[in-house]
C-alpha cells in the first residue's frame, strides 16, 4: 500500500520537499479531477499516492529546446484584404 495523502497534504509534502515549487493545490486538484493522477475516494476526500504523484511529475518534465527559426525570410508581402487593395 502506498503513502496516501489528501490533496492539501500532498501539496504540503511537495512544498516541504521543494520550498520554491510553483505547484499549487489548485493544480493538483485539477489533475485529480481530470483523471491525470489516479486517486482513491475516501468519503468525499481524494487520496493520492505520493509515489505515483512524484513519478507522474518527473515523467512530465521536458527539455526546453531552442525555438525553430521562422520559415519565412526577408520581407513578407502586404495582405491585399487588410488594406482593401482588391
Amino acid at each position: 500500500m502506498g503513502r496516501l495523502r489528501s490533496i492539501n497534504a500532498a501539496y504540503k509534502y511537495l512544498k516541504d520537499q521543494d520550498p520554491g515549487t510553483s505547484i499549487t493545490p489548485y493544480f493538483l486538484r485539477r489533475m485529480v479531477y481530470d483523471g491525470v493522477i489516479p486517486c482513491i475516494m475516501a468519503g468525499r476526500k481524494h487520496l493520492i499516492d505520493i509515489d505515483d504523484l512524484e513519478a507522474h511529475l518527473k515523467a512530465r518534465l521536458t527539455l526546453v529546446l531552442e525555438p525553430e527559426s521562422p520559415a519565412t525570410t526577408g520581407i513578407r508581402p502586404i495582405s491585399e484584404r487588410k488594406y482593401n487593395l482588391i
